[in-house]
C-alpha cells in the first residue's frame, strides 16, 4: 500500500547519499546500510544537539571531561536511559516508509540494537 507520505519519504531519501551493500549482506545489514545510515547522517546535528542539551540540563560540563570520561557517559546514557534510547530510535523511524517500517517491526530488536550502536559511535566520534 503506497501512500502520499511514502512517496514523499522515498523522494526525500533519494536525495540522501547511499551506502552500497554487497550481495553477501544479510537483509538486516543491507537495511542498515541503505536505510539507517543515510538517515543518521542526515539527523547527525539533531542527535548531537539533543545529546549536549541532555548533559547541560544535568549540569555536566562536557568540555571539562576527558575523552575516556565522555565515552563512559555516552555509553551509560544510551544503555541506561530509556527515554534517550527511544528518542534516538524515533529520530530514525520517523523517516521510514511503510515498507521499511514493516521490515523494522519484524526485526525490531536487532535493528534497535544496531541503531543504538551506530548512535553511540556517531556521538563518540564527534565529541571525544
Amino acid at each position: 500500500m503506497s501512500t502520499e507520505r511514502d512517496k514523499e519519504i522515498t523522494d526525500f531519501k533519494s536525495r540522501l547519499p547511499l551506502i552500497f551493500s554487497t550481495p553477501t549482506d544479510v537483509p538486516i545489514e543491507a537495511f542498515q546500510n541503505q536505510c539507517i545510515r543515510p538517515i543518521l547522517k542526515f539527523q547527525h546535528e539533531l542527535i548531537i544537539s539533543y545529546f549536549k542539551h541532555h548533559f547541560e540540563s544535568h549540569l555536566v560540563r562536557l568540555k571539562e571531561l576527558s575523552s575516556i570520561q565522555k565515552r563512559s557517559l555516552i555509553r551509560v546514557l544510551i544503555q541506561k536511559n530509556p527515554i534517550f534510547k527511544q528518542f534516538m530510535v524515533g529520530v530514525v523511524v520517523a523517516f521510514f516508509s511503510a515498507e521499511e517500517l514493516h521490515f523494522y517491526l519484524v526485526n525490531i530488536k536487532d535493528i534497535n540494537k544496531r541503531i543504538h550502536q551506530m548512535v553511540t559511535q556517531r556521538i563518540t566520534d564527534t565529541l571525544c
